[in-house]
């Protein structure tokens, strides 16, 4: 059985983006993930030569994407749910934030 789940207020768990990441130390395997003004919003530590390590960039610029990319799907689901396929343009314009979204969480280049 498939459990619904309410979308409504889910914006305000988390903290608000921008976010940025930085990665600390020669050897980088620490990283912050920050608010625009700097201040800490987590930090990230992988032991050196470990399978984490080498992925290290590529989780904390997902983590901090992942309220990006949260709104954005939140948006999209309710521009779907709300538009029975109607309006098009909101549709995809829905659809481009999403996927602009995706490609600063993967680090695409634009």
């Amino acid at each position: 059985m498939q459990s619904q789940v309410s979308m409504d207020g889910i914006n305000g768990k988390h903290t608000k983006g921008p976010l940025e990441y930085q990665i600390l130390g020669k050897s980088g395997s620490e990283a912050l993930i920050v608010e625009e003004d700097g201040s800490t919003v987590a930090y990230v530590s992988a032991l050196e030569n470990s399978t984490a390590h080498s992925c290290l960039e590529a989780n904390v610029r997902l983590f901090a994407m992942a309220g990006n990319l949260l709104d954005e799907l939140v948006a999209l689901e309710r521009s779907v749910r709300e538009s029975n396929l109607c309006d098009g343009a909101d549709l995809l314009f829905r659809a481009n934030k999403a996927r602009a979204a995706i490609a600063r969480a993967i680090g695409a280049k634009n």
